[in-house]
């Protein structure tokens, strides 16, 4: 009877969640959907970590928030692949093994730590994985709690212990030196690299809280010495740098993080305040393109490019503004059709509330009308120039 009414207890709430009443499910679906998308694009060794973080938007089938794919098992195959998650989980089989013969008692603590990272981002936690380990050595104080044992078993044990135990040769001894070098430089390594993190996060935590511009930029640069691969201290940095010592920084900190949505950005910003069209144009999109589902910034790259072109004009760079507006007025219809795609159908998700702005229109309708003051004709062999080529990312 009582599990009987512990089972109702428990299923009512979960009821919802289990059969798909609630915006968790059809969210998590989409999620579990995209990920398995961008798991097949790169199956056997992944694509590094964070790899939903920094990729979702850019593949995302609807404009949910979601920067935690919600799956451990998931997360670790878009970051390591099939290889690494196989040593995954090796390494979880083989903590299992240990607890079975240790102490049976804690295996449901480790299944309730494995299962339910299945469905949930547990695993993106130190704290999870360190309590998944610490479980084997529990169990190795099992032994001082035993449960008194069967006469047989006990005697079993005592037949077993009369034998004496092979000495080990001298063979195997020389196979404990390599293997301890090898946990010394292991150890090493994760102490360097470990310290090196906690520095940089460090003073990057004191540049923030740093009222006195000099020194916050000092801060950040040794950040980024000791952590080069931190986008947070570039974005930071770049703003005490010159246009083009700040594109530098932020491109070697996109070497890092490839297709970074907000570095990407920040590159196309710094090129629209230099007045370099190409470039510019070329940097909206592709950060657009890695952030579709951001009404802010598909505005944002449609007013500065026709601000852009209205300025050319005036320096009496006619053939530039033109390709300058032609280019804004790609990016918005860029941005026009993927605010269709979203309205085809009623029920797709928009928790990132992305729709065609006011502003966007607005300035389109602008351009559009400058264009055809100017005499400038809408051409479709206008866009097909070189304004938009790849730059190589060195």
């Amino acid at each position: 009877m009582f599990y009987i009414i512990a089972f109702i207890v428990i299923i009512l709430p979960v009821k919802p969640r289990l059969l798909g009443e609630t915006e968790t499910v059809s969210a998590r679906y989409l999620i579990y959907k995209d990920a398995w998308e961008l798991f097949l694009s790169a199956p056997w060794f992944g694509q590094g970590g964070d790899t939903w973080r920094l990729s979702y938007r850019a593949i995302q089938s609807q404009a949910y928030v979601g920067a935690e794919v919600h799956s451990g098992y998931i997360d670790l195959l878009l970051n390591t692949g099939v290889i690494g998650f196989l040593f995954a989980l090796i390494l979880l089989f083989v903590t299992v093994i240990r607890l079975k013969v240790s102490c049976a008692r804690l295996i449901p603590s480790f299944l309730v730590l494995v299962i339910h990272s299945a469905i949930d981002f547990d695993w993106s936690f130190g704290l999870t994985w360190l309590l998944i380990f610490w479980l084997p050595i529990m169990g190795g104080e099992c032994s001082e709690f035993e449960i008194p044992q069967h006469p047989s078993e006990k005697r079993k044990r005592k037949l077993l212990g009369s034998f004496p135990l092979r000495k080990p040769t001298a063979h195997l001894k020389l196979w404990k030196y390599p293997v301890l070098m090898i946990g010394i430089s292991c150890i090493t390594a994760w102490t360097v690299l470990g310290f090196s993190y906690w520095r940089a996060n460090h003073d990057f935590e004191q540049a923030l809280h740093t009222v006195n511009l000099q020194e916050r930029e000092h801060q950040l640069k040794s950040a980024l010495r000791w952590n080069p691969a931190s986008t947070e201290s570039a974005l930071l940095l770049a703003d005490f740098l010159p246009s083009k010592a700040a594109v530098w920084l932020m491109m070697n900190s996109l070497s890092h993080s490839p297709g970074h949505p907000e570095l990407t950005w920040a590159i196309a910003e710094q090129h629209s305040g230099s007045e370099d069209p190409k470039q510019s144009a070329l940097w909206y999109r592709i950060s657009l393109s890695r952030d579709r589902h951001n009404a802010e910034k598909q505005t944002q790259a449609v007013y500065s490019l026709a601000d852009m072109a209205r300025k050319q004009w005036t320096a009496g760079k006619e053939r530039a503004a033109v390709h300058t507006a032609y280019s804004a007025l790609e990016v918005y219809k860029s941005y026009l059709h993927t605010v269709e795609m979203q309205l085809r159908n009623p029920h797709v998700r928009n928790d990132r509330d992305f729709r065609m702005t006011l502003q966007a229109l607005q300035e389109a309708e602008r351009l559009k009308s400058w264009i055809q003051a100017k005499n400038a004709h809408f051409d479709a062999t206008v866009l097909n120039n070189s304004v938009f080529f790849i730059p190589l990312v060195k």
